[in-house]
């Protein structure tokens, strides 16, 4: 063994013997006992840094960790003691974003113009703040806050964002979570409120009409005056109502300088001065306003005004079809110009009842609020099949039409004058009777002239000519009964009178000699008192631009309102009208038709000498509601034969209409290949194709015809095929 070998064993025994002798140290100082030769040893010879921790102080556990840290870890200081801070609930950050509402389920986004538009109507883009935790319900909730009109909407909306890019882009469906639209979702959706979202209604669409200035839309908006009219509105719509009030400065000046023009040229008569003078101070006393131009007038200068006031209106930009139609010079022009007027490519969709029609037809009218009347027409009866072509909306037509003119008209005898109604005023009822005349008239249904010529001028110009009235011009029978009274009356039965003469407004002397005044009276305030209902009837008459076109052709669309000479519907008009398919000429086929036609002429004639004769064949419980007036039931005339067959009971109003309106004929031969063995058929009507098929082998005599024909018509006047 080498002596690097023997010096380096002697080195780790002396290392291990310290070793021991500390651990021996440590041990009987903890016992309280220390070896005298340990200690004489320690003290003498060891001076290693180890022995000099290893005094009283020294614990063995920290020496054992010193000598053997494999085998001895530090354990946690039992003073730290683990303390668990609670748990608190995270706090959302609410976040902006920005969200547009469309008007319809429209596929690109809205361009520049059709934004301003939907500002302008109470839709458009809003920035709102949204938590992220909201659920759909409150979701639903705050775009609800923002857009009043989506409360509305009871289709259905999604939510859609657009691609990148500028101009008109496609819009893509914003998915919704299984519980809907949330928070989150729409933060993801909207890039952290960096992109801008859409709210589409999926099956209503919103009117984009422009909104008043104190709209509940608008509270929020910031708001500008108008420098011209000096007045307070939301900047949305002050930018069309600038455009609009300055073309009305622009009108009204070149008058101004016209007027002043004719002023300077007009020769000065110094004589006259000091009457001219009381006398315009005597028309200014006595101005009225235009109610076309509102512009004001004196009394005296107002009726030239109104005579050529129309024909500046006669050509308005987007409200009547007269542009298209050409020129008003007569009635088939003024039907064109407000049937171009009429918007086919939406629909105004009303599902009414035959029981009660006129009162669930006006009711269904009014509250229709996801279309506009402006639209065409459809119409759809509550349980039926029928599907509306053009004859449904004209039995709809004409039923509204005549069951008005008995509900909200009193007849006179120059006519009819609505019935003095404040209730049915108050529920705005007369503004619908307009626009369902204007329909009507627009859309292939009656005219309604059954309209005194007073109430009717009252409906074009606004005016009253209360001079000319007669107590022929009142319509209420208990006024009429009135008047009449006054007229037989001795002087000392007028004082009976007296409080009814009174109540009409008079303030004279109660005698014989004033009876003229007291009818005056009377008429004066039967009358005057509709002003107001005229008023209403003739806002709906605005519908189609028709109320126009009355004002600047009064004389031309009088026939349309006023009774006159028409062609009435009587047998003989049907008969007329008649075109039979036959059968091979001398067949027998074709004498059996023919004698079935002959029983229709008969049947014609004898249904306008006396109607009342169908009334037997038919049990009480099974006449049609529709023949009931109050609880009598009115005779059959063949006005209604030729409604139940073409859907409308009145002569077409157009001259290409009325040429070709014919009413087509035809037989079955063959029903029991058909329908099997039976022992009766009733006759087919395809109102829509102006069609009636009579069974042949059921009609054998006159008396078998009456009988089919009468029971088919009472019996069936719901559509059940198609």
């Amino acid at each position: 063994m080498s002596d690097q070998s023997k010096q380096g064993s002697a080195i780790s025994s002396a290392a291990a013997t310290a070793a021991v002798q500390n651990i021996l140290s440590i041990l009987n100082s903890s016992l309280g006992t220390q070896p005298r030769s340990t200690a004489q040893h320690n003290t003498g010879t060891d001076t290693r840094p180890g022995n000099q921790m290893s005094g009283q102080g020294t614990s063995m556990e920290s020496e054992m960790r010193r000598s053997f840290p494999g085998f001895f870890k530090r354990r946690p200081s039992r003073s730290a003691v683990a303390f668990k801070s609670p748990k608190v609930a995270k706090i959302w950050r609410p976040f902006n974003f920005s969200v547009f509402l469309l008007h319809n389920n429209v596929p690109t986004t809205t361009s520049a113009e059709e934004d301003l538009k939907h500002m302008q109507a109470g839709l458009g883009k809003r920035t709102l703040t949204m938590a992220v935790d909201m659920t759909h319900s409150e979701v639903s909730g705050l775009f609800e806050e923002a857009f009043p009109k989506l409360k509305r909407v009871t289709g259905g909306w999604l939510l859609y964002k657009a691609a990148g890019g500028n101009g008109r882009r496609q819009l893509s469906v914003v998915p919704p979570e299984t519980e809907g639209y949330t928070g989150s979702g729409i933060k993801s959706a909207s890039g952290g409120g960096k992109t801008l979202l859409y709210i589409a209604p999926l099956q209503d669409e919103l009117d984009l009409a422009p909104l008043s200035s104190d709209a509940e839309e608008f509270s929020l908006m910031p708001k500008a005056v108008c420098k011209n009219c000096q007045t307070v509105m939301p900047l949305q719509l002050l930018a069309l109502h600038v455009t609009q009030c300055r073309d009305v400065e622009s009108v009204s000046e070149p008058e101004q300088e016209e007027e002043d023009e004719c002023l300077l040229v007009e020769p000065v008569n110094t004589a006259v001065t000091s009457a001219a003078t009381s006398h315009e101070n005597l028309i200014q006393d006595n101005e009225v306003s235009c109610p076309i131009c509102g512009q004001t007038f004196s009394s005296a200068d107002i009726e030239a005004h109104a005579s050529d006031c129309g024909q500046r209106l006669e050509e308005p930009s987007g409200t009547t079809g007269c542009d298209a139609a050409g020129p008003i010079e007569s009635v088939d022009d003024v039907i064109q110009a407000v049937t171009l007027a009429v918007n086919t490519d939406k629909v105004f969709g009303l599902t009414v009842s035959r029981r009660n029609m006129v009162e669930r037809g006006l009711l269904q009218w009014q509250q229709q609020k996801k279309s506009s009347p402006v639209n065409q027409l459809k119409i759809t009866f509550l349980g039926e099949a029928g599907v509306d072509t053009g004859a449904l909306r004209k039995e709809f037509l004409t039923r509204m039409v005549e069951g008005i003119e008995q509900r909200f008209f009193e007849k006179g005898a120059r006519g009819s004058a609505p019935a003095y109604s404040l209730s049915d005023f108050d529920k705005g009822v007369f503004r619908t009777v307009g626009e369902i005349f204007s329909a009507s008239l627009a859309e292939g249904g009656p005219s309604p002239n059954f309209i005194m010529d007073w109430c009717y001028h009252y409906l074009c110009l606004g005016q009253i000519n209360s001079e000319d009235w007669t107590k022929a011009d009142v319509a209420d029978a208990n006024y009429i009964d009135l008047i009449s009274r006054i007229e037989a009356a001795a002087e000392p039965e007028l004082y009976n009178l007296a409080n009814d003469v009174f109540g009409c407004g008079y303030s004279g002397v109660i005698s014989g000699g004033k009876k003229d005044e007291m009818i005056r009276a009377v008429i004066l305030h039967a009358s005057l008192r509709l002003v107001p209902i005229l008023q209403h009837i003739k806002e709906g008459l605005s519908l189609f631009g028709l109320g126009n076109i009355m004002a600047s052709h009064p004389d031309i669309c009088r026939p349309l309102f006023v009774p006159g000479e028409e062609v009435t519907v009587d047998a003989d008009y049907i008969n007329s009208i008649l075109l039979a398919e036959h059968s091979e000429e001398g067949s027998m086929r074709r004498e059996r038709e023919v004698s079935i036609l002959q029983y229709f002429q008969d049947f014609l004639e004898e249904l306008e000498q006396d109607g009342n004769k169908l009334r037997p064949l038919v049990p009480k419980d099974d006449v049609c509601e529709l023949e009931q007036d109050g609880n009598e039931l009115r005779p059959l005339c063949p006005k209604d034969m030729l409604q139940w067959i073409t859907g409308q009971g009145h002569v077409p109003l157009l001259k290409h209409e009325k040429t070709n309106f014919v009413i087509t004929v035809k037989f079955n031969h063959d029903c029991t290949a058909v329908y099997g063995e039976h022992s009766i058929c009733y006759p087919v009507v395809a109102a829509c194709a102006n069609t009636i098929t009579f069974p042949v082998a059921h009609i054998q005599n006159f008396g078998e015809f009456r009988s089919v024909l009468s029971k088919a018509y009472i019996q069936g006047q719901e559509f059940s095929c198609i």
